[in-house]
């Protein structure tokens, strides 16, 4: 089952709205690696400290309560701009797929208004196969051809209007009737050969 791509009623404002959020990303991101640069100069100090007064258990605490805090701050930052890229690439593949398709339907859409190049339509060589020209061809006999006085005094006087009113309305009619040749089925055999 193909589903089908909505698509916003505003792309750019769209486009926008991601963009604004990428930013606030990336600011939450510098303030992350702000914190941890701090942390990193709270740790030298610490460590300083700690030779110069001789504490090297209160040392170790320390490196290893901000060693925790650096890996819990590395994770939620790798998850966060984990969470944010994917977010960015579904929303620019959303996106994509909405120009692809805004595009082809442009381009239809631009070749129905497109005014005619030629005069004549592209098949105009096959005309005589028309069902359509053929009645057009029995119309023009039957309104231009001198009928024998024999046969009409064989026929009433409002056949000949009937017939050819009838022969203007099958062909009408015939003209919306699909007259090409379906292809041939491909032949397996002939490849294989």
């Amino acid at each position: 089952m193909t589903s089908k791509v909505k698509r916003p009623a505003r792309p750019l404002a769209q486009l926008n709205r991601v963009e604004r959020h990428i930013k606030k990303q990336v600011q939450m991101s510098n303030i992350i690696e702000r914190l941890h640069a701090e942390h990193n100069e709270q740790l030298d100090f610490t460590h300083e400290q700690a030779l110069k007064e001789g504490y090297s258990a209160g040392r170790l605490k320390g490196e290893n309560e901000l060693a925790n805090q650096k890996s819990t701050l590395e994770k939620a930052h790798r998850k966060q701009m984990l969470e944010q890229s994917l977010a960015h690439k579904a929303s620019v593949s959303t996106l994509k797929n909405e120009i692809d398709f805004l595009s082809s339907v442009n381009a239809k859409d631009a070749s129905f208004f497109e005014p005619q190049q030629k005069f004549l339509v592209e098949n105009w060589r096959h005309g005589w196969k028309w069902i359509s020209t053929w009645a057009f061809g029995l119309i023009t006999v039957a309104a231009t051809v001198p009928i024998p006085p024999e046969v009409l005094a064989v026929l009433p006087d409002h056949i000949r209007l009937a017939v050819i009113a009838g022969i203007a309305i099958s062909g009408g009619i015939l003209r919306f009737v699909n007259q090409s040749k379906p292809l041939p089925p491909a032949d397996d055999n002939k490849g294989a050969a």
